[in-house]
């Protein structure tokens, strides 16, 4: 578009006509003309385009460079002509957002030893300085750094939380607790006192050497039975991170992020026709027929002493139980009419029948709600004989 001068006549701009004070600057954001002695800018990024006649608000910083320590936070000063110019227009940018992070009102706060430009825009004015962070004057001081921790499932079975570190070289170590027990060891002693005494009673004195086990580099993600917390849908959790050097000592604060686990949720929909075809001294064959082909179950034999003693604290103690069982090696998922034999679907039991009763256990599961109907049990006596009682 044409350049016009303020009787808005064509402007015809040659190195010959340098008497006229032409200039053009160029930002990230815009172009800047100078000419005889007056400024217009032209926006890259939005609106209609066009010239814009220059405010004259302009920002000035009162330093060139300022020098802080790891975990410092301030705020910028700065100068405004006129003063009551409306600091709202500004827009603030770091370089360097993983070392310095800037706000909106020009506060920052130093997260690692570097350097990062700051910049300031009001219109066509542009203030800059250079913050040097270095590391904190306490060695033992833990830096603060940004990871991003994201919570990606949440089940009533499971919960998968994924963490990016600052640098993707940064060895960290990221776990999941329940809140309870996070809270009783605190977030301050969390490296010694959990992972030394609460996970490895058995090895304290070289307790270090099993930090690689843990310990990680660029985006992981940990779910809540890889971490060896205990599954417990409706519960609270924390999910925590920390930087940590090859030893495995701490050299970042604990970054944490707390959730509740989904509970479990029965889904309406799903009965089971339990037929015993026969009992065999290896065990019962069983015809399963669900009421929906589409919709997973579990089948297992466990001991009726055991699952007796389970049923007496309740529906919800049961639950807890199947979410563990539908981990078991044993159990038998699957979908749709089944028959569930000794020898192909599960092992002989032979040798336990002779010593305890054992009964069948059949339940709806899904990942995402756990156990989601009620249990259907049928007896399997000792001996492998079947039950003198009518079966239901």
């Amino acid at each position: 578009m044409p350049i016009k001068d303020e009787d808005h006549r064509p402007v015809k701009a040659s190195p010959d006509e340098s008497d006229l004070g032409f200039n053009i600057e160029e930002t990230n954001e815009s172009i800047i003309i100078t000419f005889k002695g007056k400024k217009y800018t032209i926006s890259k990024t939005g609106g209609a385009g066009g010239e814009t006649p220059e405010t004259g608000a302009t920002i000035a910083f009162t330093k060139a460079s300022i020098e802080v320590k790891v975990g410092d936070k301030g705020k910028i000063e700065y100068t405004l002509n006129p003063a009551t110019t409306d600091a709202t227009g500004i827009v603030w940018k770091s370089s360097r957002e993983d070392i310095v992070k800037v706000g909106p009102d020009g506060s920052y706060e130093a997260l690692l030893a570097g350097n990062a430009d700051i910049t300031a825009m009001l219109g066509s004015s542009v203030a800059k300085l250079t913050i040097t962070v270095t590391e904190s004057s306490d060695p033992g001081a833990l830096k603060k750094v940004d990871f991003k921790l994201t919570l990606v499932k949440n089940y009533a079975t499971t919960a998968v939380v994924s963490a990016t570190p600052p640098d993707n070289e940064m060895p960290y170590i990221l776990l999941i607790l329940q809140e309870e027990i996070y809270d009783q060891y605190g977030k301050e002693r969390i490296h010694e006192d959990w992972i030394k005494k609460g996970w490895i009673d058995e090895q304290k004195e070289n307790w270090k050497s099993l930090i690689p086990v843990f310990q990680y580099r660029g985006t992981k993600e940990e779910d809540i039975r890889g971490s060896g917390a205990t599954v417990d849908p409706g519960a609270k959790y924390v999910a925590y991170v920390y930087g940590c050097d090859d030893d495995g000592n701490q050299t970042t604060e604990v970054q944490e992020l707390r959730f509740t686990l989904r509970d479990i949720t029965k889904v309406p929909g799903l009965t089971f026709d339990i037929r015993i075809k026969e009992y065999t001294p290896d065990g019962p064959i069983v015809e399963i027929t669900p009421s929906d082909d589409s919709r997973e179950y579990i089948v297992n034999i466990l001991d009726k002493n055991s699952w007796e003693s389970w049923a007496k604290d309740g529906t919800r103690e049961l639950e807890l139980i199947g979410i563990e069982i539908a981990n078991f090696p044993s159990t038998f998922k699957t979908k749709g009419k089944t028959t569930y034999a000794p020898g192909f679907q599960y092992d002989s039991i032979k040798t336990k029948l002779k010593w305890k009763d054992y009964v069948l256990i059949v339940y709806g599961y899904d990942e995402e709600n756990g156990v989601n109907t009620e249990f259907e049990l049928r007896d399997i006596p000792k001996g492998g004989v079947a039950p003198t009682t009518t079966e239901k």
